[in-house]
């Protein structure tokens, strides 16, 4: 069973997605992680350097994900071009991981920051992360370099709540303590495997 776990930036889906990771025994496919090693693909690459010029390019001539993050970000129409060179790679990746993964485990975690139509068709149980703006904005800051601004600015550049929750089978709403939330992914796992 895929157990697809989305949510907004800042929201906590992977410490939720960690969680119930732990208590299913369950591997995590992390589709952000895969979508860094995308730009690690020779055809990711070449794609990404025709779009978006060699100015992505750090000194290594690696990319530099930062600099393509602050293009797209900055305009919605590049965004969209982004995700349209990088999604496919990563679905088709996480298609490849799941049917690997299937002979032996029970429970997959599928980590997914901007659900698709096709995160949808590869998952048999949807579970939203949602917090509150002002939680988010707190969890960002702790671990990034992002100003208010920026923090907000990306917030707005992603799905609305409506549309993160229209996906779902169940939302968790993670606005309390790591204790509150535990006892919500109790509740979400015995709905699932009952």
């Amino acid at each position: 069973m895929v157990i697809g776990v989305t949510g907004g930036i800042g929201c906590g889906k992977s410490t939720v997605s960690a969680i119930i990771s732990k208590k299913l025994n369950a591997p995590i496919l992390d589709a952000d992680k895969i979508a860094k090693d995308a730009m690690h693909s020779k055809e990711i690459v070449t794609k990404l350097c025709n779009f978006f010029s060699k100015d992505i390019f750090d000194g290594s001539g690696n990319i530099d994900r930062k600099k393509v993050a602050n293009i797209a970000f900055s305009d919605q129409s590049k965004l969209k071009k982004l995700n349209g060179i990088i999604h496919p790679y990563v679905m088709k990746e996480i298609a490849e991981q799941i049917n690997k993964l299937a002979f032996n485990n029970d429970f997959i975690i599928l980590d997914v920051p901007l659900p698709n139509d096709d995160f949808k068709k590869l998952c048999d149980y949807i579970i939203t992360v949602w917090s509150d703006l002002d939680n988010r904005i707190t969890r960002i800051k702790t671990r990034s370099n992002f100003s208010e601004d920026e923090i907000i600015a990306r917030i707005k550049k992603q799905m609305p709540q409506e549309d993160y929750e229209a996906l779902a089978n169940c939302v968790i709403y993670n606005n309390g303590s790591i204790e509150e939330l535990n006892s919500k992914i109790d509740t979400t796992i015995s709905q699932i495997t009952h």
